[in-house]
């Protein structure tokens, strides 16, 4: 289940502005609280009732709302980093991150960007539910020679939900064969 930013934000402003009109209800209660007692014990005093009523409402709600929050996917991986090391030209490109679900809801990955086209993720798109493991695929392009340092960007739905995943290594150049000429050094070249 994918929650959007503004229902998010909808909903936290909805519960700040219930905290204010709890904590305006409570100051009017405690400044008036003799009256107050008087009144609903003496039930003469229907908008002391209903001003009690919406209070504790109000605060039904903020723990309801603080107990969804507690369950939560979390993803945990097993390296944030991985170093393909020194490799040849048109190596193995593929290096791939595991990671778990150590939370109490469905993990799911919204997106996996890489920092350029050099860098390709794919990744599990069923959510991954709690106590679960995926994957996600890393291809590097091997045929791109010298040093490199990537980033993989990883969005998920838990609380803070990116994740950034970094590649790194050096592609060497592939010796050439023996026996073909090169562009340089050839027969008919002077």
């Amino acid at each position: 289940m994918n929650v959007p930013r503004s229902f998010i934000i909808y909903h936290s402003s909805f519960i700040n502005i219930s905290f204010e009109i709890l904590q305006d209800s409570l100051r009017f209660v405690i400044i008036n609280r003799t009256k107050f007692v008087r009144d609903f014990k003496n039930q003469n005093s229907l908008v002391m009732k209903k001003l009690f009523f919406v209070a504790v409402l109000l605060m039904g709600a903020v723990f309801a709302v603080q107990a969804q929050d507690a369950k939560a996917p979390k993803m945990v991986f097993e390296a944030e980093t991985i170093d393909y090391g020194k490799i040849k030209e048109g190596a193995e490109p593929y290096r791939v991150f595991k990671f778990k679900n150590i939370g109490d809801a469905e993990l799911i990955i919204t997106s996996a960007r890489g920092s350029c086209g050099c860098t390709v993720p794919t990744y599990t798109e069923k959510p991954i539910k709690a106590g679960e493991s995926g994957e996600i695929k890393v291809r590097y392009d091997t045929k791109r020679v010298g040093p490199f340092t990537k980033n993989v960007t990883v969005t998920t739905n838990e609380k803070e939900n990116t994740h950034v995943l970094t590649i790194k290594g050096e592609v060497l150049k592939a010796e050439e064969q023996q026996g073909v000429p090169t562009k340089s050094g050839g027969v008919f070249n002077n």
